[in-house]
């Protein structure tokens, strides 16, 4: 199933409110929702009742071991969840730990890091749940090919058909998909 999402909900955990803002308002900026928290205690009860698509986690919480958190954030939803870390050793110990952390980005980053972190966390949720989401179509000519192969990929597995069979139809959906979107905005096809 091939969905083109509006808007991404994401939940920003941080108990840096510089960080956190910047974060809000990039989000923001390109018409997503986004909501800040600054404990992993608060982002697991909000998390629970607005099921976010994504999480971006700051791994340097105070008093809390994000990796906990980041568990106890997965098991209520499976969301896409990006952890920033400050360090690579952070890194090292949250991807040894076996949590379903879907991206990492090094503090400090740039806004391409950003959006480039979000994508590669969307994607890998989506290909653990079988699906693709063109949201980073919106972002980028090259986010949009890597998305519509990775859709390519999974319909040949799951249509058991040639890779040129699979991108037919990948364009066929979307094109599709164009055409409810165009109708529900009152546009001429």
């Amino acid at each position: 199933m091939i969905t083109q999402p509006t808007t991404l909900t994401t939940l920003i955990v941080s108990n840096h409110e510089r960080l956190a803002c910047v974060l809000q308002r990039e989000m923001r900026s390109r018409g997503h929702l986004a909501t800040i928290t600054k404990s992993g205690k608060e982002a697991v009860s909000m998390a629970g009742s607005s099921s976010p698509g994504l999480i971006l986690l700051d791994s340097s919480l105070k008093g809390e071991n994000a990796v906990s958190v980041a568990k106890s954030l997965y098991a209520l939803r499976r969301p896409a969840i990006l952890m920033l870390a400050g360090s690579e050793e952070e890194i090292a110990h949250a991807r040894c730990s076996g949590v379903e952390i879907r991206g990492y980005l090094l503090k400090p980053f740039d806004t391409p890091q950003f959006w480039c972190g979000i994508r590669d966390a969307l994607a890998a949720r989506a290909g653990a749940q079988g699906e693709v989401s063109l949201i980073s179509a919106a972002y980028d000519h090259d986010a949009f090919e890597e998305a519509v192969c990775k859709a390519a990929q999974i319909a040949m597995k799951r249509m058991k058909c040639s890779h040129l069979a699979a991108l037919e139809r990948v364009a066929e959906l979307a094109i599709s998909r164009a055409e409810a979107l165009r109708k529900e905005m009152g546009e001429a096809a």
